[in-house]
């Protein structure tokens, strides 16, 4: 039988790349298409795709914030699954 993302163990930990997103809330569930722009949010999608595609999405606390850190973005939010990528002109996934 093939497990899902809800088939982990609660004891463990799960180390992803986290993406903060600028005015944006994902839910569980949810289809999103969205750009990437900055280099940081880069570099976590790209380690997603040579993992397991796994993400960590969460909001920003200020969206005007250019390099948030831990402290920027709420402990919230959801593990997502990149599903395509396409790189468009002037550095923007």
């Amino acid at each position: 039988m093939k497990g899902t993302l809800m088939d982990f163990d609660m004891q463990k930990n799960l180390t992803l790349p986290v993406l903060p997103l600028r005015g944006l809330v994902v839910f569980p569930k949810s289809l999103i298409h969205f750009d990437v722009g900055r280099k940081k949010s880069i570099t976590a999608i790209n380690k997603a795709m040579k993992a397991d595609q796994l993400v960590f999405l969460t909001s920003q606390k200020d969206a005007a914030m250019n390099d948030p850190d831990i402290f920027d973005v709420y402990n919230t939010g959801v593990i997502a699954k990149v599903v395509q990528v396409l790189k468009q002109p002037e550095n923007t996934t």
